[in-house]
């Protein structure tokens, strides 16, 4: 049964929009028609159904359920959100020059990359969140632009209204990734969008059960268009896929409304957490582009990005989730967490990801590490070197090497730990400078002690670091007693002298 919209409100017309219900038992549920094929009367007609890729009754009812909610012309279902992007972009031809928001999902920026290139279609990236910018950056041969907003993964906020605009005087076909805000949240179509994209798989399904794409447009002609492509292409989404997709949708509402509503205490909890550098949530007053978010949208929406504070270690922190789970995707009543780097914008290359702020994460740590490692070397030898000679130095670096501490420093090192190496500086320096009888240089080496225990103890001011380092003082009141009680000195007794 076909639904009528009007004077509904949108929770209603979730459950009762599109086909609704079956004509010819009364089922409340649209039945799954899993068929390939459909009987015809006789030939040289035009039957309604004759080809399950060329259309089936519970796609339909999909298809028109999401036309109705996004207040389009005409809806589409793809065997997944890639799918469905591939049919939008097939609109088309070589020559053609495509804008994509610059802070963009790592698949669509694979897909324009490194398949439509082949065939002629460039597209370039731009930042949507400057008017000026952004309008400098078409093209007499800019035919589309994609955004979206919040974009993925650092959940940038677009004026899509004001975009739109720009590109409509440019002659550009508006595309409008939907698949974080959902129709319940944001209508893109009604803000000036020409044509809207889903990875319904995410919010729309609910459920990390399903993969699906869906696509909805404004007029009559795009439809016309698509609707050849969906069927000349055929990457169309299964009945039964159809029918979870339907039920997914019918709770949208009371999902999304929770979603948003754990998602800002997390992002609040986050924002005022030490181990948190920065927080991305455009529910936050002083998130980018919070006030077009809440002209646009119902809400901030259901998700977060943050990133840890540099000295934080990013490969304990995902080991040590309980309930969040480490997995690609999103939407699902299940929380889930990734790592954009090195899965879901991988295929992004590294510079064009960090011009936008989508950082690996761990990579500064690890060098910051190497740096502290080659301190303490570099501390050990120079100390030893003026102490005793070129000779002296050599054989306190050899055996400070030879230290099995610094083999546990380097495992901590590619660990992002950088309390570790730190202290293998200081073990070094205690060594070397506590067996001199020179009280010089055991006071120049408890000045070099101190720099580098106070710069450990800042970068990770563990219980640990104090407890050593008043060991150590002890050591250095003590100097001559430490050095010959040392399994180094009663092995190799001479090496001092």
């Amino acid at each position: 049964m076909e639904s009528d919209m009007s004077g509904m409100k949108f929770s209603t017309a979730l459950i009762h929009g599109g086909v609704h219900e079956d004509g010819g038992t009364g089922s409340v549920n649209v039945p799954i028609y899993q068929t390939s094929t459909y009987a015809q009367e006789n030939i040289g007609g035009v039957p309604k159904w004759e080809y399950s890729r060329t259309g089936n009754p519970t796609r339909a009812a999909l298809e028109s359920l999401i036309a109705e909610l996004e207040s389009g012309a005409a809806g589409f279902a793809f065997a997944s959100g890639l799918a469905a992007e591939t049919a939008v972009l097939s609109l088309f031809e070589s020559g053609d020059h495509i804008l994509l928001s610059e802070n963009v999902y790592g698949g669509t920026f694979r897909l324009m990359d490194k398949i439509f290139k082949n065939f002629g279609i460039t597209f370039s990236l731009a930042d949507t969140t400057d008017a000026a910018a952004f309008e400098a950056a078409f093209t007499p041969q800019t035919k589309a632009i994609l955004i979206e907003s919040p974009a993925n993964p650092l959940l940038t906020v677009t004026d899509i209204a004001a975009v739109a605009e720009i590109a409509h005087r440019h002659g550009a076909l508006v595309i409008v990734d939907n698949t974080f805000m959902t129709p319940y949240l944001q209508k893109p179509l009604t803000l000036g969008a020409d044509v809207v994209l889903h990875s319904a798989t995410k919010y729309l399904g609910g459920h990390s059960d399903l993969v699906a794409g869906l696509v909805v447009v404004k007029d009559a002609s795009l439809a016309e268009r698509l609707a050849f492509i969906q069927n000349s292409t055929g990457g169309v989404l299964a009945p039964f896929d159809s029918f979870l997709l339907i039920r997914g949708i019918r709770t949208l509402a009371v999902r999304m409304d929770r979603h948003a509503l754990n998602a800002e205490k997390i992002a609040r909890h986050l924002a005022a957490h030490p181990a948190v550098r920065k927080v991305y949530y455009p529910g936050l007053e002083t998130a980018q582009g919070h006030a077009i978010q809440e002209k646009q949208a119902k809400n901030g929406g259901a998700m977060v990005s943050f990133e840890l504070a540099p000295e934080r270690d990013i490969k304990k922190f995902f080991p040590a989730l309980r309930v969040v789970t480490l997995a690609e995707s999103l939407g699902g009543v299940e929380s889930l967490v990734c790592h954009p780097a090195t899965m879901t914008h991988a295929a992004i290359p590294k510079e064009t990801r960090e011009a936008v702020g989508i950082t690996d994460g761990y990579l500064p740590l690890t060098v910051l590490n190497m740096l502290a490692l080659m301190l303490g070397a570099f501390l050990t030898w120079h100390i030893a070197y003026r102490l005793r000679g070129l000779a002296f130095g050599a054989k306190v670096l050899l055996l400070s090497t030879l230290n099995p501490i610094y083999y546990v420093s380097v495992f901590w090192v590619y660990s992002n730990t950088l309390s570790v190496p730190f202290m293998m500086a200081l073990l070094d320096l205690a060594v070397t400078i506590y067996s001199s009888k020179s009280p010089l240089i055991r006071f120049i080496g408890g000045i070099s002690f101190s720099i580098t225990f106070i710069f450990a103890y800042f970068i990770r001011p563990t219980a640990v670091i104090p407890v050593i380092a008043l060991v150590f003082c002890v050591f250095c009141y003590r100097g001559r007693l430490f050095a010959k009680e040392t399994l180094i000195n009663q092995r190799f007794p001479k090496i001092w002298d």
